[in-house]
């Protein structure tokens, strides 16, 4: 369990907290009625090492059997000493970069992070991006049962009408398969809300319940203030430290040259 202070937001992201489009506003104001919000950091992955016997690294991204099986989480925390990137904020702006969320990124940090996950000896994948992390499905789904929970509704913005799961029967399925996830307890007081484009999770609900499932599932992230946008990572870059993509998803700067 890694809790850090919440970031501070830059002038750019602050100014249109009020604009017209949903997706501006505050985690707070885009769903109300709880207590905490809790932004959750999806995790980096790292293949386990038993004595000398390491895993070999994935050639397709893996199943979820294979993730618990063969995979350790990395935080972001440690990530972040490995790599050498100076902040939560500079990692998160340069993992939407790198699934194409956003078009220009710090060309320095960049580079730290594709060392990494583009390393051909590579034993780390990058955290996911539109999914709830396979890694923490099923201790999310033991907390709801030793919170008392039998049935979950799961759903998303594309079809938002709520279905009701038995979570007995959820073991048993990939809930990676619904893409920009939210689940709900029938009696409203905890939600998880997977958004678009993003490399973490919110956790909605009072304040014990959320401190218990930060601590029960080991989450890594901070909590939501008043402004938090799902841009709280966003920030104006100086353009001699720009890099950007092309029209056809490739870097118009030689990162090997710079």
């Amino acid at each position: 369990m890694i809790i850090i202070e919440t970031p501070n937001q830059s002038d750019i992201v602050l100014e249109t907290i009020n604009s017209s489009n949903s997706l501006d506003w505050p985690i707070q104001k885009r769903y109300p009625g709880y207590e905490k919000y809790f932004l959750a950091f999806h995790p980096f992955l790292i293949v386990k090492s038993t004595g000398q016997t390491v895993i070999i690294p994935y050639k397709h991204f893996p199943s979820k059997s294979e993730i618990v099986k063969n995979y350790d989480k990395l935080s972001w925390t440690d990530f972040l000493k490995t790599s050498g990137i100076i902040g939560y904020k500079e990692l998160d702006d340069c993992l939407a970069f790198y699934h194409s969320a956003r078009v220009v990124t710090n060309k320095l940090e960049f580079k730290k992070l594709i060392k990494i996950t583009e390393s051909k000896n590579n034993n780390i994948i990058e955290a996911q991006v539109d999914y709830l992390p396979e890694i923490i499905e099923d201790s999310l789904l033991t907390f709801f049962i030793k919170n008392g929970y039998k049935e979950l509704y799961i759903y998303d913005d594309i079809y938002e009408e709520k279905i009701l799961f038995e979570i007995s029967d959820l073991y048993n399925q990939e809930l990676n398969d619904t893409h920009c996830i939210k689940i709900q307890t029938p009696d409203e007081k905890i939600l998880v809300v997977e958004d678009f484009d993003q490399r973490f999770t919110y956790f909605l609900g009072d304040e014990i319940t959320i401190q218990n499932l930060i601590q029960s599932l080991d989450l890594e992230g901070f909590y939501c203030d008043a402004c938090t946008t799902q841009a709280w990572s966003y920030g104006v870059i100086d353009d001699d430290l720009k890099v950007t993509w092309d029209g056809k998803n490739q870097l118009l700067v030689d990162l090997k040259k710079d």
